[in-house]
């Protein structure tokens, strides 16, 4: 009998056994994997239901490269064990196709809940960044076995890269170009740049050495993403995003959504400035300093909308931009700009990490 090929499997198929895995439903597919709801049949324990990435066989086969980034994926994110990072549980081969086997997570991640609101309310923007701060502080403060500081940076800080269950946990996910100065192989070259433009740090456009600081400016943009619904880094090029990250301090003196953040909340304004400082050496120490700040904020705050209400709600996701809770900028209209997110009603279904 022929090998069983994972990249063959159809939904009529199943449920199947896959080697020690019985596949149950298939949650995804980009162009280099497919991911798969699978129940673990271990010979001891309770069986679980979790998420199997696997490579497309073309793919493990030519482009050694590519496993070597599933592999480190793996290799990093079981090191990791805290509630707001996506658990990673193993990594192997099936029908000689590397696989990694993840938490399945049963919600949408931070893009798909901006693409159905268009931008979400300050105590719930806050209350996700304050988790995704939570989670990364753990990654920048992980060991290895022999008690040796890894020097961990996420390096892809974006809101695909946030998952949120229906119970309102922010979990980061998707290590795969984690910066660990202390494993080879898995630092930047000079010069190269790894990770999504509008989220990088002014060091990381320079292909500059990285430490936790980077994330922080990365959490800045995303935050600030979250709130208004647009991207504060945009152009129609790469470059021109560089530009602009680069010239973050006049751009933020200049913007008029950031404008309207500082008259309403100007103590979460000067947060956020703070985490966008050009110099490194500005910026909070650590995301555990800056957990603190937004829950500080956060306590403030006249009650409103809760996350895990939101998230439990049908209404939340077909609201649109102008249909906000009161607690919000809600009496004000963001400055409109090329390429605003178009309100859209997603599936409230399983996402996790699938590369493009």
């Amino acid at each position: 009998m022929a090998p069983l090929n994972p990249d063959q499997i159809t939904v009529d198929q199943l449920p199947m056994q896959m080697g020690r895995f019985e596949v149950l439903g298939l949650l995804g597919e980009g162009g280099m994997a497919r991911v798969f709801r699978v129940r673990t049949n271990e010979a001891t324990g309770l069986p679980r239901d979790c998420a199997l990435k696997i490579l497309h066989r073309e793919h493990g086969e030519q482009d050694p490269q590519l496993v070597r980034a599933l592999q480190r994926e793996g290799r990093v994110g079981g090191m990791l064990q805290h509630p707001n990072i996506v658990q990673t549980f193993d990594i192997g081969q099936i029908s000689g196709q590397p696989y990694l086997l993840m938490e399945l997570v049963h919600g949408p991640t931070v893009e798909r809940l901006l693409d159905a609101r268009g931008r979400l309310a300050t105590r719930v923007s806050v209350a996700i960044a304050e988790q995704i701060c939570l989670g990364l502080h753990h990654a920048h403060e992980a060991r290895d076995e022999r008690g040796r500081a890894l020097g961990l940076v996420h390096r892809d800080l974006k809101p695909s890269n946030v998952i949120l269950t229906p119970a309102g946990v922010a979990k980061v996910m998707d290590f795969g170009i984690a910066k660990v100065s202390i494993l080879p192989g898995m630092t930047t070259k000079p010069g190269e740049l790894k990770g999504s433009p509008r989220f990088m740090s002014p060091e990381q456009v320079g292909g500059e050495h990285l430490d936790r600081r980077s994330d922080v400016f990365s959490l800045g943009a995303l935050l600030y993403e979250m709130i208004t619904g647009q991207p504060l880094f945009e152009s129609e090029t790469v470059h021109g995003v560089w530009m602009k990250i680069v010239e973050v301090q006049p751009l933020l003196d200049a913007d008029v959504s950031f404008g309207r953040i500082h008259r309403k909340y100007p103590e979460l304004a000067d947060l956020l400035r703070s985490c966008m400082q050009p110099r490194r050496e500005d910026r909070p120490a650590s995301a555990a300093e800056v957990a603190d700040l937004l829950g500080t904020f956060q306590r403030g705050l006249p009650e409103g909308e809760s996350l895990r209400k939101l998230l439990r709600s049908n209404a939340g996701w077909v609201s649109v931009p102008t249909e906000l809770s009161g607690e919000d900028l809600a009496t004000e209209t963001f400055e409109s700009r090329p390429g605003v997110r178009v309100p859209v009603r997603p599936e409230f279904l399983q996402t996790v990490p699938v590369p493009p």
